[in-house]
């Protein structure tokens, strides 16, 4: 059985796993209503885990986030906190595990280009170093970059994934993401730094 992807972003998430399984060897399980508004996660995610267990009861869950909010939210931190006690018993067993990105899941694009781990608060600074490196995979010009990625037109088609795959580049990043955040956990310094544990899906 392929793992589940839930994921708090809908189209750019969507279609990157999407075709990242039809690409690659490795195969997810995507549906398009695991995937919702990235604010309503803390919520979404339990209905939505509770749903795909209550039909595939061997089934391993992997929940893509942005940390951004949380990072720079006392209130978002608790509630972050209460949604991890609510599904703790899933987490311990190795049936979900977290996946998230700080600042945002373009962080983990950039990983394939660079091994930027300084702290990046915002997606939108995200998307301005990643444009250099992206823009070339898609034919728009005029539209923003960080419009595109989020566009069905721009984003429904393989090709920018397979681009971003080439030359080792998806093996390169999970070195990158895994090094880096087991870096700054024993440094005890992971506030300060943008991190992304999408690594994890492809271990």
């Amino acid at each position: 059985m392929s793992p589940f992807i839930i994921s708090g972003g809908e189209n750019t998430e969507h279609y990157y796993f999407k075709h990242l399984s039809a690409i690659t060897p490795y195969k997810f399980d995507i549906r398009p209503k695991y995937f919702g508004k990235e604010s309503n996660f803390v919520n979404d995610f339990p209905k939505r885990i509770k749903e795909i267990l209550k039909n595939n009861a061997d089934a391993k869950i992997y929940c893509i986030f942005d940390y951004d909010t949380i990072h720079n939210s006392d209130t978002n931190r608790k509630n972050y906190a209460k949604f991890q006690a609510a599904i703790a018993d899933y987490i311990n067993k190795g049936v979900v595990i977290l996946c998230p990105t700080m600042p945002c899941f373009e962080y983990w694009f950039l990983l394939h280009f660079e091994n930027n781990s300084q702290l990046i608060t915002s997606c939108d600074a995200v998307d301005n170093i990643l444009e250099r490196y992206m823009r070339p995979y898609f034919s728009d010009s005029k539209s923003r970059f960080k419009d595109i990625l989020k566009s069905t037109r721009h984003i429904e088609k393989p090709e920018w994934v397979k681009k971003l795959c080439d030359d080792n580049k998806l093996q390169t990043a999970i070195t990158r993401a895994k090094s880096n955040y087991n870096k700054a956990i024993d440094e005890k310094d992971i506030d300060n730094h943008s991190f992304t544990l999408i690594f994890k899906a492809f271990e």
